[in-house]
């Protein structure tokens, strides 16, 4: 990815401009997810004793080559919990995301006119996730009137 390609900095500019104008940040809502192999959770640098410089060994489970993926949203309206979490044991997809949204919409996480933000992980925008800006938007809420919730990505970076 280019970020200084000329649509990029203007998809930047556009963002900047539009996130501050939104008067009411109880509307914003941001979702990331993190991918994990079983060998990233025990790195050596990050066990190491600072003033020693010694590694001490940790006893694991024969699940070094196992796969695990965080979803996250993260909300800024006092009403609901800041985070809605899920952790799987296994790898994520765009079909694993669209299924934490849809958990995250059924769960009444999300409210009508939210704001949702992106980041631009080609797998919310490949064909199984093409729906996803659609379905925010027509999901029927609990008085049967569409959520109308608009998904905004963040500007490419590299």
């Amino acid at each position: 990815l280019d970020k200084f390609k000329e649509e990029n900095i203007a998809r930047y500019f556009e963002y900047c401009q539009f996130i501050p104008a939104i008067n009411d940040p109880s509307r914003l809502k941001f979702g990331d997810e993190k991918h994990l192999d079983g060998a990233d959770l025990y790195k050596r640098k990050m066990r190491h004793n600072p003033v020693t410089g010694e590694v001490n060994g940790i006893l694991v489970e024969g699940g070094l080559r196992d796969r695990f993926n965080i979803n996250a949203i993260m909300g800024l309206d006092p009403n609901k919990p800041a985070l809605f979490v899920s952790i799987e044991e296994d790898t994520n997809d765009a079909a694993s995301y669209m299924a934490f949204i849809i958990l995250a919409l059924l769960s009444g996480y999300f409210n009508r006119w939210d704001i949702f933000v992106l980041d631009n992980w080609t797998g919310h925008l490949n064909a199984e996730a093409a729906m996803l800006e659609d379905l925010l938007w027509n999901y029927a809420g609990p008085d049967g009137l569409p959520m109308r919730i608009l998904v905004v990505y963040l500007p490419t970076r590299s």
